[in-house]
Order: C-alpha cells, then sequence, then structure tokens
C-alpha cells in the first residue's frame, strides 16, 4: 500500500497538471514583481512631481509678494482662494481672507474704520461677473478685464486699476484672477490739474 501511495505521488508531482500550476505560480510571481517596480517608478515619479509643484507654489508666492501690485484669485462664488501681502493689508484688512468674500471683508473693515471710511467697491459694479459672464458666453477678450475702482479706505480715496481676467484649470471656468495698481496719486493730479 505504501508502495502504491509512492508511486501515485510521484506521478501527481510529475503530471502535467503540476506542471500547469507551478508555471501559474511562477507567472504570478512574475507579475506581482513588475506590480512592485511600477509601484515603486510611480512613488518616484509622485515624489518628483510633488517637489516640483512645490517649487512652483514658491515661485508664484515669491512673485506674488515681490511685485508692489495686489495679486489675488477668486473663486466662482467670489471666496478668495489667494491673497498677496498687498491686498491683504492694503484694502482687505485681514491676514487670512481665504475663504472670504468681498463683502464679509468690506464689513470687518467698516467695523475697524467706520462706516463714512471705508466706502472701497461701494460705486462699482461687480467686475467679477463681468469677466465670469463674458467667459462663460466665449466672448471675453482681454480689454474687459480693465477697471478703474475707487472708495474710501481708512478714510482716504483709493482709485485703482484693476485687471481681471478668468481663472481657467484644465478648461474648466475656477473664478477670477486680478491684479490692482494703486493709481491715486496720478487720478488725484489730473484732477487737481484739470487733465
Amino acid at each position: 500500500m505504501l508502495g502504491k501511495l509512492k508511486d501515485w505521488w510521484i506521478e501527481f508531482n510529475t503530471c502535467k497538471m503540476d506542471t500547469y500550476f507551478n508555471a501559474l505560480d511562477k507567472s504570478m510571481q512574475g507579475v506581482i514583481d513588475r506590480c512592485i517596480k511600477i509601484e515603486k517608478q510611480l512613488d518616484e515619479e509622485i515624489a518628483l512631481l510633488t517637489e516640483e509643484v512645490a517649487a512652483y507654489k514658491g515661485m508664484l508666492n515669491s512673485v506674488a509678494e515681490t511685485i508692489p501690485d495686489m495679486f489675488w484669485c477668486k473663486d466662482l462664488q467670489g471666496n478668495y482662494v489667494f491673497a498677496n501681502t498687498a491686498i491683504r493689508t492694503g484694502l482687505l484688512f485681514d491676514h487670512d481672507p481665504l475663504g472670504k468674500n468681498d463683502l464679509q471683508l468690506s464689513l470687518k473693515a467698516k467695523e475697524i474704520f467706520g462706516a463714512n471710511n471705508h466706502t472701497f467697491g461701494e460705486i462699482c459694479g461687480n467686475s467679477d461677473a463681468v469677466v465670469i459672464e463674458k467667459t462663460m458666453l466665449g466672448t471675453f477678450k482681454k480689454e474687459d478685464g480693465r477697471f478703474l475702482e475707487s472708495g474710501k479706505v481708512r478714510g482716504k480715496m483709493l482709485y485703482l486699476e484693476v485687471y481681471k481676467a478668468p481663472w481657467i484649470v484644465n478648461g474648466e471656468l475656477r473664478g477670477v484672477v486680478g491684479t490692482g495698481r494703486d493709481m491715486t496719486p496720478y487720478v488725484e493730479a489730473n484732477i487737481v490739474t484739470g487733465k
């Protein structure tokens, strides 16, 4: 009986089915090894992309903080998603305006400086809406994003030359990006001289 069992075991171990399973096992191990190699390559690529994104973000922040102009980006609901120091300290008076809109920030500034001393934006139309509407209609042109916005800030008139453009990511409109340059000395000089 033991001899028959031994013969059966030898025959089973040498049968084609066993060879098939051994080949399948080896093939599966090859697939697993390739998956591990691909995963390692992807991890390396993700690490490189993460470094690249951080470098671009650092460059954007450096440029935005270096220029004297106000620079910002708002989503489609008008909430700030980026604001450089020039706009945070010169108009918004909030060191963390992200997620807030102009109305919220204006009300806060009115509380700080008084309702009569902060009127910026009250007499201006909603220029963000103009940019968004024209972009959605496919008619936005660069000159459509130029505005002169004015009002009192800390009790003094502020005149900003504002340029706005659609903020588009992968073909999708996400909001509005803008810059504002203080033109107050030039406007007031022209008012005084009558030009």
